[in-house]
């Protein structure tokens, strides 16, 4: 499924791998932010600083959190200005 916003490209993904679930969301971004890839998933981290007012710099944190409680995995990746994050879960039968 493609969605498309604001000029931008939003891909939403979901397929099965083996035995797991796997969800891709994938959008691109401007050419201007920098996005330090090892660090998104820490707290309070924003790639872009001058978003303070409706940005804590917690969501992605967090996701990380809860997707290691439920006994998954989330990654994140960024080639050629197209920033993409990937959930697995293990299908449980």
């Amino acid at each position: 499924m493609r969605l498309f916003m604001g000029g931008d490209s939003i891909r939403l993904e979901l397929k099965t791998e083996e035995k797991h679930a796997v969800f891709v969301c994938s959008n691109g971004i401007k050419e201007e932010e920098p996005i330090h890839i090892e660090r998104v998933f820490t707290r309070f981290y924003k790639a872009n600083m001058a978003r303070t007012e409706n940005s804590s710099g917690l969501g992605l944190a967090i996701a990380h959190e809860l997707t290691q409680k439920m006994n998954g995995g989330i990654s994140a990746d960024l080639d050629n200005k197209v920033f993409s994050l990937r959930l697995c879960f293990k299908i449980v039968p």
